[in-house]
């Protein structure tokens, strides 16, 4: 594919006009109120539903091109990512003033006013995307003697997208619908969408999700938790994304208000950030932020990213050079770095276990996604079994419960070492795991099955409330499950086909049905969400003040008293 430059320019030409006379423009209409409570998207009557690991952010978010380029290790995008604009991603400020124009609510709602804006705004930035990836395509391509085939057939792909975001949409479900791609071929696509995915609007993304995972007939997302992330020093050579993270908050918290509490979110906390901050190299706390986006804007909890760099405690332990990284900024590349993030945490894990806040926490715990193979070792269970025994009481979540391709895992017995931490010691009742970008339920989802049964029998027996059967959560882990290019969107499907297997086994240890529990009530009990709790009462006071009256996932929570399903914790 060459895409000659008055082709291009005419393309630019013709997006420009149309952001003229719809974009800018528009930001400032009002958009009629949003239906959360949709029925397509909703029902007071579906069991609990909430997933527990989830993204919802764009390109002005991270440093997604650094993120597919230097961590993922896509083949055939490197370069193109290099040539890649995102600017046209839409920033925080610019969707804050779009929400502004938004009114969110469950009656009298104008649905179809609301749907014909939202898919404008989709189809305006599915345009930018795409142009931007043409553009950086054609760059490539004209370095022809210099492309390898995985780039020239990542070129060809990207020449051949689709003029429009319905056609692409379809194109994109046909061809999952397949699964016979090979996997560099699933991960292109898969990068494409996820680069696609990032020009949208959040609030966009939201609806998508939603529209994705919520029109079974079964269930339906009640909840969504989203992580926001902060690779600005990890990746980010110290330098702030376009959309710094207190902004983010902000547009987030909007989203939580206009949805209906359908979607709320974790803070990042990265401890680099932190000490660099208290080396006066950098301009707030992170500590700061997180604690007022818990306390004043319906954020749930705290997300740590410890195969960025860092061990969630012990890293005194390291030697004093672990840290000299071309790719880490000179400030923290010192003798005390290990001992200075130490202590950042360890004031994160007091204010999160400090009567009244007992915030959650949610950790990446699978050797994934790291910059450098010896930062996947931070995510080591060893890690945190001298983490919670230092700091009991913790709320944690283990992210994608120490590994994402639990059939296929190099360590079979990682999973495990989480399971055995969970117990009803001050250490280990509160401790959690998550099911996000288990890649097997979308190809081997018959042994994936026999995997979770090994599992809940071998802790079953004798743990009663500790059970795994009363610890593992669902969880999806999009946006980043996109990347994975398979048919993504039969993700919550998938699981609920395990389950419909699982339930009928009475040896597993849960305490009511097994599905109810992994799909919702587990996630209650850790969020904290019940009556009584402090997520709770932080949650309901945010509702009051932002007018939210009757989110449908409070509901079903408090109708879980009744039900013989134990809270835990």
């Amino acid at each position: 594919m060459r895409v000659s430059r008055r082709d291009f320019l005419s393309k630019s030409a013709i997006l420009a006009a149309s952001a003229s006379a719809s974009g800018c423009a528009n930001l400032v209409q009002p958009i009629s109120q949003i239906c959360a409570n949709d029925p397509a998207i909703s029902d007071p009557s579906s069991p609990l539903t909430i997933d527990v690991h989830a993204h919802v952010f764009n390109g002005t978010d991270l440093q997604a091109k650094a993120f597919l380029s230097r961590i993922m290790h896509i083949p055939g995008v490197g370069s193109i990512l290099q040539e890649l604009a995102l600017e046209d991603a839409p920033t925080a400020m610019r969707e804050l003033e779009v929400l502004a124009n938004i009114s969110g609510g469950e009656g009298n709602c104008d649905q179809s006013s609301f749907i014909t804006r939202k898919n404008q705004h989709r189809e305006e930035q599915y345009q930018r995307g795409r142009a931007a990836l043409q553009a950086a395509a054609s760059k490539v391509d004209r370095r022809g003697f210099l492309t390898d085939a995985a780039t020239s057939a990542t070129i060809r792909k990207i020449g051949a997208l689709e003029e429009t975001h319905a056609a692409y949409r379809k194109r994109k479900f046909q061809r999952n619908a397949r699964q016979r791609l090979a996997p560099a071929e699933l991960s292109v696509d898969g990068a494409i969408d996820f680069i696609l995915r990032n020009f949208q609007y959040r609030y966009v993304n939201v609806f998508d999700y939603l529209e994705e995972y919520s029109r079974g007939r079964a269930r339906k997302v009640d909840l969504i938790i989203a992580h926001l992330v902060d690779f600005d020093w990890p990746i980010g050579d110290g330098c702030e994304t376009i959309s710094p993270i207190p902004d983010q908050i902000q547009v987030m918290s909007k989203i939580s208000a206009l949805t209906n509490g359908r979607v709320h979110c974790y803070a990042p906390f990265d401890p680099l950030k932190q000490v660099a901050y208290e080396l006066g190299g950098f301009r707030y706390s992170p500590l700061d932020i997180v604690s007022r986006a818990i306390q004043e804007n319906g954020f749930i909890g705290v997300k740590l990213y410890p195969p960025m760099g860092f061990r969630p405690y012990g890293n005194a332990d390291l030697a004093s050079n672990f840290w000299d990284r071309d790719w880490i900024p000179p400030l923290l590349r010192r003798a005390d770095t290990g001992k200075r993030l130490d202590q950042a945490l360890s004031a994160l894990y007091e204010w999160c276990r400090r009567p009244g806040n007992d915030a959650p926490i949610m950790a990446h715990t699978a050797p994934s996604n790291g910059p450098d193979k010896a930062f996947l070792r931070l995510t080591d269970p060893s890690c945190w079994e001298s983490t919670v025994a230092a700091f009991p009481g913790l709320r944690v979540n283990f992210g994608h419960f120490g590994d994402t391709q639990e059939v296929e895992s190099d360590n079979p017995r990682r999973p495990l070492r989480f399971a055995h931490m969970m117990n009803q010691s001050e250490t280990g009742r509160l401790l959690y795991a998550d099911s996000a970008f288990f890649v097997d339920i979308l190809g081997n989802q018959a042994q994936l099955t026999e995997k979770l049964r090994a599992l809940y029998r071998e802790t079953a027996s004798d743990k009663g409330g500790a059970a795994l059967a009363q610890r593992l959560m669902y969880g999806t882990d999009w946006e980043m499950i996109t990347i994975e290019g398979r048919a993504t969107n039969s993700y919550l499907q998938n699981f609920e086909s395990v389950f419909r297997v699982l339930d009928r086994d009475a040896s597993l240890g849960s305490q009511g049905k097994l599905s109810d529990r992994f799909f919702g009530a587990n996630a209650a009990n850790y969020l904290d969400l019940r009556l009584g709790g402090s997520t709770r009462a932080r949650l309901d006071a945010f509702y009051a003040a932002a007018g939210v009256s009757s989110p449908v996932w409070r509901a079903k929570v408090d109708k879980l008293e009744a039900r013989p399903i134990a809270r835990i914790g």
